[in-house]
């Protein structure tokens, strides 16, 4: 009889951004019971096959740890870039006077406009923000499947102090960065959030932005402790007005992006952390 011989597996290393199917699950986003009891067999094979695994939050880290204790783990947040972006007191004029700034505050959220995303809560800001007649502008940079309904929302709602922009490379983003008072890191409202490990989080650090989160967890967590911006809570956005107001009449708010830029590099950067990366990878 002909023996098959069996196929040499090739080593890889698992590097885990979400949980999945985790995270659908408790979103509900993935109910069949035999799919879920499948992806969940596939996802502890993927954790016990793999040679090495890199989390990218403290929550993943200690998730996996639970499934697969006897795997090799490395904690590696996604990284701040901190000699491409840069924290500046110099506006870019010429976006100033295109989207007719002036001297106003500005907030922005970059990145993905999914479900996920929960960009509604953002719109919330908009509409207290005006309601209050505060001097502040609001930018959402990027694409994705809900940007029409978004658009919806701000046409019924007749917002005036809000623009949409579409995706851009990091070097255009960075130019628009410079414009920026605060970033706006936005999710669903659900614990499963809390785990995440948000790209724009990290370049919003490493430019030296005032980060405003509406999610708690580890992200909040730091934001707290390293006094770089505030936590706000979604189903709540009045609380906008009285956590905003000291930022847009006194000198806090320079601080608040020292400690961004501060904790960018202390903890996350680029170059730093790729050699702590490189260490786990090759012993």
């Amino acid at each position: 009889a002909l023996r098959l011989k069996q196929k040499k597996q090739i080593p890889f290393v698992f590097e885990i951004r979400d949980l999945w199917p985790e995270a659908p699950i408790r979103l509900k986003e993935l109910r069949n019971v035999f799919i879920m009891a499948l992806s969940r067999k596939l996802e502890i094979k993927a954790y016990r096959k793999a040679r090495k695994i890199i989390a990218l939050s403290p929550g993943i880290y200690e998730y996996v740890s639970n499934l697969a204790p006897e795997k090799s783990i490395y904690l590696c947040p996604n990284l701040s870039d901190c000699t491409f972006f840069e924290k500046t007191d110099k506006k870019n004029t010429v976006l100033l006077q295109k989207h007719k700034i002036g001297n106003a505050f500005v907030v922005a959220y970059f990145g993905a406009m999914g479900k996920i995303n929960a960009l509604e809560y953002f719109l919330d800001l908009v509409k207290v923000s005006e309601d209050h007649k505060l001097d502040i502008r609001f930018l959402i940079i990027g694409d994705g499947a809900m940007l029409s309904r978004l658009n919806r929302i701000v046409e019924n709602r007749n917002l005036k102090t809000i623009e949409f922009l579409p995706h851009m490379d990091k070097f255009r983003l960075k130019e628009y960065l410079s414009i920026c008072d605060a970033a706006y890191i936005s999710f669903i409202n659900n614990p499963v959030m809390k785990l995440n490990s948000p790209n724009k989080f990290f370049d919003a650090l490493a430019s030296g932005k005032m980060v405003i989160t509406n999610t708690k967890g580890w992200i909040h967590d730091l934001v707290k402790e390293n006094e770089c911006g505030f936590y706000l809570d979604p189903e709540n956005p009045q609380d906008f007005i009285s956590m905003i107001k000291p930022f847009l009449v006194e000198s806090r708010l320079l601080k608040q992006q020292d400690n961004a830029r501060k904790l960018a590099e202390k903890s996350f950067d680029k170059d730093e952390r790729i050699k702590e990366l490189l260490n786990f990878l090759t012993t």
